[in-house]
């Protein structure tokens, strides 16, 4: 939900103050309409119980309420009001013998002008704050937070440009065998190509996408100019052993995946799908397992990146059985580092994976200790700055010629680039 609070000082200053409640929709989809009904119902009655009788409310959208306060201290009055409201939020309620839990974001903006036009867009941008704060909080509207908004609509703006001009492509970083260093594969990687900001980061662009909800087609996008590649390369006697491209929760449950991946084949080489960490594996398995089962028929790969500080957990091994889990990078950095644990945490995970038959995989492999560490810990494929940078295609088709018919192992002590 979200909360438009308006406060106004008695001498014209006016604060806005607008909360976003989470979980209507996740409402709404699994309990029906009727159970979303009786939660704005509730909320509407929090609001009213949170205000003075001379204070207004209205709701203004679906999930949006607007409040309008006239106080003396309107920021004093703003942030005991959102306390209220985001700490009666957080009680569940029971509806129809279920039990309903929602949430509170809130932004605040204030004013000492008799204009009052940005209100409502700075309560906004207050509340995003909020939000990405981790929700259920409240957030002060400040310049600072208008210009960081600001350039994040310039770069949605150009992204969404970028999208349409063919400027989203994928780099290539390669994997090899722990046992002798063979060229095995790749992680295809998205990348951005501004014509003026040049490579733009995925940390910066891809949560950007994520917010406009674009993480699909940029899916799609990298899937299809990563069989391209490996089928020109192919044509032209440089074998791509396997492709593994990320895919998101979005892009998971896209029901014209099946459909779109049977059109693709045959496929030039392997192909291998990452199941990015920002899935909630234990709560949404049983919801997409039936996509993993068509993946595994087309002859889909199922590897579980990040598996070691994401959300996936020894249950999330049992129930979807991935040919691979990908050791995440911040256990591999710890292998030789004073942090203790991470060698038996490893290779428990190892011999786990290896009871059921699933296989290993260490990302961010930056050092030859690490190599050989993780390879006595039973990962059998590597992947990092050890071996390779992530490459374009000009540079992966030379670093193949240079190092894939006969690699030097990494567990040797030899960087292969």
């Amino acid at each position: 939900f979200r909360i438009r609070l308006l406060l106004q000082k008695v001498e014209q200053t006016l604060h806005q103050n607008e909360g976003s409640f989470g979980g209507q929709v996740t409402i709404n989809d699994v309990f029906g309409h009727v159970a979303g009904d009786h939660v704005l119902c509730v909320v509407a009655g929090i609001l009213k119980d949170s205000v003075g009788i001379k204070d207004y409310i209205a709701r203004v959208g679906g999930d949006e309420f607007a409040i309008a306060v006239v106080r003396a201290d309107a920021l004093g009055a703003a942030e005991r009001i959102a306390q209220r409201i985001i700490a009666a939020c957080k009680e569940s309620i029971v509806y129809d013998d279920k039990e309903l839990r929602f949430g509170a974001s809130i932004g605040i903006a204030l004013t000492d002008q008799a204009d009052t036009a940005d209100l409502m867009e700075n309560a906004d941008i207050a509340l995003y704050d909020a939000k990405a704060a981790g929700r259920n909080r409240y957030a002060l509207f400040s310049p600072e937070l208008r210009e960081i908004a600001e350039e994040k609509k310039r770069l949605a703006d150009a992204l969404l440009k970028g999208l349409a001009d063919n400027q989203i492509c994928p780099h290539f970083q390669p994997q090899v065998a722990a046992s002798d260093g063979a060229f095995v594969g790749l992680e295809a990687l998205a990348r951005w190509r501004h014509p003026v900001m040049g490579m733009v980061s995925p940390g910066v662009f891809l949560p950007v996408a994520e917010e406009l909800g674009l993480l699909g087609e940029i899916d799609e996008v990298i899937l299809c100019k990563s069989l391209e590649m490996a089928k020109r390369l192919k044509e032209n006697g440089v074998n791509i052993p396997k492709v593994s491209v990320n895919v998101s929760y979005r892009r998971l449950k896209c029901n014209a995946l099946l459909k779109r991946l049977e059109q693709m084949r045959p496929w030039p080489c392997r192909l291998a799908f990452e199941l990015l960490e920002t899935i909630d594996f234990d709560q949404d398995a049983d919801s997409f397992a039936w996509i993993l089962d068509g993946l595994r028929h087309l002859g889909v790969e199922i590897e579980l990146d990040d598996f070691g500080s994401g959300r996936a957990s020894i249950t999330t091994l049992l129930r979807l059985r991935p040919d691979r889990i990908k050791i995440d990078r911040q256990l591999v950095a710890a292998v030789d580092s004073e942090v203790p644990g991470a060698h038996p945490l490893i290779k428990a995970i190892g011999e786990m994976g290896k009871s059921i038959g699933i296989q290993m995989t260490a990302e961010g492999i930056e050092s030859p200790v690490q190599a050989r560490v993780l390879s006595r810990l039973g990962c059998d494929v590597f992947q990092g700055f050890l071996y390779s940078k992530p490459l374009s295609e000009p540079d992966l088709v030379q670093w193949i010629k240079e190092h894939g018919a006969s690699c030097v192992p990494g567990i040797a002590g030899r960087p292969l680039s």
